[in-house]
């Protein structure tokens, strides 16, 4: 039976720093900065589009895709995760968070796990993605409804300059027919551990 692999599902959103991209290969940090408190992700395709005409026809059209522009929903981030970011940095004498302007250009590989309409989870790895900016869509008082003071993340999603490092890698969540799961090791490790390429 074919599965229904509609995303219906976001969270478990973590980011581990790129140490090496190169021709020679591809490496993460081992430590993963925890986003916890998912709301949503956009992307938007960054393309370079441009229509060659002949004889008063289309004779080409050309379609590049650069990547996606990427923005990330969180309802909270901790001063923790925005200190490993580069965001700011928290003094802990006299419990202040001071927050930078701009945010030092880092790559990271960023993982996600969906839930599907069919109550399985798919896990998604983005291996070159820089954040460029954090901001809040702003508090409002309170009132007969409440309005989310969402942060949100903006960045990029690119390809990797190692060539052995395809750009995004999925995996799903497996069972047998008895409905255990059989890949768990591998669907964590997935999510969690650091890569190395070539292995």
């Amino acid at each position: 039976m074919a599965r229904r692999r509609e995303k219906i599902g976001f969270k478990n959103v973590s980011l581990l720093k790129v140490v090496t991209d190169d021709s020679t290969g591809y490496a993460t940090a081992s430590e993963a900065i925890r986003l916890p408190y998912a709301g949503s992700m956009t992307l938007t395709p960054d393309e370079a589009k441009q229509k060659i005409f002949a004889d008063n026809k289309l004779y080409i059209s050309v379609n590049d895709h650069r990547g996606d522009d990427i923005e990330l929903h969180l309802k909270e981030v901790s001063y923790e995760s925005m200190q490993a970011l580069g965001i700011g940095q928290y003094n802990a004498d006299t419990g202040i968070f001071n927050y930078r302007m701009k945010i030092p250009q880092q790559q990271y590989s960023m993982r996600y796990e969906c839930a599907t309409a069919d109550g399985y989870s798919i896990a998604t790895k983005y291996r070159s993605v820089t954040i460029n900016s954090i901001r809040e869509t702003g508090p409002t008082t309170l009132g007969d409804s409440i309005t989310e003071n969402e942060v949100i993340l903006t960045g990029a999603i690119g390809e990797p300059n190692y060539s052995g490092a395809w750009y995004r890698a999925d995996i799903d969540l497996e069972f047998d027919d008895d409905g255990e799961i059989t890949n768990q090791e591998a669907f964590d490790a997935f999510m969690n551990a650091s890569e190395t390429l070539p292995t």
